[in-house]
């Protein structure tokens, strides 16, 4: 049971690192609120 605790405990830790760390990188490099008014003002 333990090693089963062990693999999920790893396997979230790696899917919010997949997740997480891209998020951080576009935040950084894209700013999102820029991102959205140049997107509305495409569509508009």
């Amino acid at each position: 049971m333990r090693i089963l605790k062990h693999i999920w405990t790893g396997f979230i830790v790696l899917v919010a690192i997949g997740v997480f760390i891209p998020m951080l990188i576009i935040s950084v490099f894209v700013p999102i609120p820029e991102t959205i008014s140049k997107e509305r003002e495409i569509i508009t």
